[in-house]
């Protein structure tokens, strides 16, 4: 189904009830704040009641709800990260390379001044004054998310420590092949044996 198909994806018409839509979306606002806001010349003439059922009748007229309804869940699916988003923003924290905060004189880049990586990984950046006229000492602190923990999460979504501990020594698999005669099966015989 393309997006024009769906129920509610496309604009209202006229643009204050495209208005009013938008305004139900909001958060705490209730409808007839959102029909104040669309319809601001006629809500200022009516009576409170007018607002009330005016309000209530469009909010529920079909394509105002499919209207709505898109809007929500567009709105949601904006506000959450995918999962490219987040292992990109993961993978630029631990890029991050604290040389990369300052400038080759030495000064303390700001953060418009910093590449993706650097900003992504950006957890303080902090400027004290002490002093006045010549005494005057200006002291710049820069604080970036720990590299470790992004490798770390990196690490286990591309399941490094799965392999690493596969290849460790499995205690458990060790016995086993101790009990069974190193696969010869001596072991085995051994424990028959012992049973009568």
């Amino acid at each position: 189904m393309m997006e024009a198909d769906t129920p509610g994806a496309l604009p209202l018409q006229p643009e204050r009830l495209e208005l009013f839509a938008q305004e139900l979306v909001k958060p705490g606002i209730t409808q007839a704040e959102a029909l104040r806001a669309a319809f601001p010349k006629q809500a200022k003439k009516w009576k409170e009641t007018t607002v009330w059922s005016e309000s209530s009748r469009l909010a529920n007229d079909p394509k105002v709800r499919a209207r709505v309804s898109h809007l929500m869940k567009s709105a949601a699916h904006d506000a959450v990260m995918s999962r490219q988003e987040t292992l990109l923003r993961v993978s630029k924290i631990a890029r991050a390379d604290l040389r990369d905060c300052y400038h080759l004189d030495g000064t303390l880049k700001g953060p418009h001044d910093m590449d993706d990586n650097t900003a992504a990984a950006l957890v303080r950046l902090e400027t004290t004054e002490e002093g006045k006229g010549a005494k005057r000492v200006t002291s710049r602190k820069v604080e970036l998310a720990k590299p470790t923990v992004a490798l770390e999460m990196l690490m286990k979504h591309h399941g490094l420590y799965g392999k690493d501990n596969a290849q460790r020594a499995d205690p458990v698999r060790e016995l086993l092949e101790l009990i069974d005669g190193g696969g010869r099966g001596r072991g085995a015989s051994v424990i028959k044996n012992r049973g009568r």
